[in-house]
């Protein structure tokens, strides 16, 4: 007797459960299903023996929902895990990206700065042209004059 209190008590514990046992029972048995009653100053409720066995049946089935809820909450970690993993690898590819721009960036200055020292003035093509010009004309002069002075 004791261990029927228990059991109805502990089915009581979860309402949810019982409507939907019942529900499912109530097609196996079209009388009283339940009756709230004390026992010894202990509130209890009296089920009805076929709805019982149909309830006790599906009690039965309850470790495997309880199995099936471990292996979601095992499935949930995995998922939580994965989770923090893309986490870390999104985290290091914004790293590599900070970098890659830094690394683009710094090329960039350092060709500005090369392209600047191209075009500096002594580089001049035009500066060349001049001095070759001068220079030729110069050698020009004193080649002239130093025939000048042999000629003489």
């Amino acid at each position: 007797m004791k261990q029927m209190i228990v059991l109805v008590l502990l089915t009581m514990s979860v309402p949810h459960c019982v409507a939907a046992e019942e529900a499912q029972c109530a097609l196996e048995y079209d009388g009283p299903r339940r009756v709230t009653l004390d026992h010894e100053g202990r509130p209890g409720v009296w089920i009805a023996g076929p709805v019982l066995r149909c309830m006790v049946e599906q009690l039965q089935e309850h470790p495997l929902l309880l199995q099936r809820v471990s292996l979601l909450e095992e499935q949930l970690q995995l998922r939580d895990d994965q989770v923090d993993r893309l986490r870390e690898v999104v985290s290091l590819a914004e790293e590599g990206e900070h970098r890659a721009t830094e690394a683009i960036d710094s090329a960039i200055a350092r060709a500005v700065a090369a392209e600047d020292r191209a075009g500096v003035w002594y580089r001049s093509p035009a500066l060349w042209f001049a001095v070759g010009a001068v220079v030729t004309v110069a050698v020009v002069v004193l080649a002239a004059w130093a025939w000048a002075q042999v000629s003489d």
